[in-house]
């Protein structure tokens, strides 16, 4: 019954925070994805998302990672600028797009900054990754997701930081949503069944990723992070 308690507030903690969030700020929501030859817009996961200043091009204010569903958000930026948006992705060129101001009808919420980025032909997305499901530690079915995660053959956890054992950062996601850093505390507790698996994804090799990697922990409660349901607008790509 504990196990099944702590599941359900960290879920909670997740909803509310998004949810809270998205109700009392404004703030900037995008996806970023590319077209295939048939048009179907495709979303990219790690994408490296950079806020700058339109009067001051070389100042960076906000910068952060896409998420498995190519999903991200900007908050605490005044929505009622204009900003010049930069992206790259694993195998694909950074490539810069103008924001739109928010024009004051927007009171809370998000405001759209979806960007779709031009790829070569027949691109897939390069990234290599590594799956593990409880079954691989059959032998330590009592062990918890964090005791899991440091016997990962490429992670260690130094001082609460999930990191590789080179010392490279790692961005850990749940249900491949791009959470709240503060969320890997409530993880010390769950058992390693409430996992469906982990997927270690190495960027390493990707110069302007924004991490080494990103480790998603699949639970097995709570809805996974989905593709939108819209036809996402992309911003208009920026000019000098």
């Amino acid at each position: 019954m504990k196990t099944k308690i702590t599941l359900v507030a960290l879920l909670l903690t997740i909803f509310t925070i998004n949810t809270v969030k998205a109700q009392s700020e404004l703030f900037f929501l995008g996806y970023v994805y590319f077209k295939n030859s048939a048009e179907k817009q495709i979303m990219i996961p790690f994408a490296t998302i950079k806020f700058y200043e339109l009067d001051n091009p070389d100042k960076i204010v906000a910068i952060t990672i896409s998420a498995i569903n190519g999903s991200y958000a900007i908050k605490g930026l005044d929505t009622y600028s204009k900003y010049i948006v930069k992206v790259s992705a694993p195998g694909i060129d950074e490539q810069a797009f103008i924001s739109r101001p928010n024009s004051g009808k927007i009171k809370f919420g998000d405001i759209s900054t979806h960007t779709q980025l031009v790829v070569d032909e027949g691109y897939e997305n390069p990234v290599e990754k590594q799956s593990f499901t409880p079954d691989t530690f059959e032998d330590k079915k009592n062990i918890t997701i964090v005791q899991m995660i440091e016997m990962l053959p490429d992670l260690e956890i130094v001082n609460n930081d999930i990191m590789t054992k080179d010392g490279g950062s790692v961005r850990l996601m749940v249900n491949g949503f791009n959470l709240d850093v503060t969320l890997f505390t409530k993880l010390k507790d769950l058992p390693i069944t409430d996992a469906k698996c982990m997927v270690y994804y190495d960027l390493s090799n990707f110069e302007a990723s924004l991490y080494d990697g990103v480790l998603n922990i699949r639970l097995n409660a709570g809805d996974e992070a989905a593709d939108p349901h819209f036809r996402a607008i992309s911003l208009l790509p920026y000019n000098k």
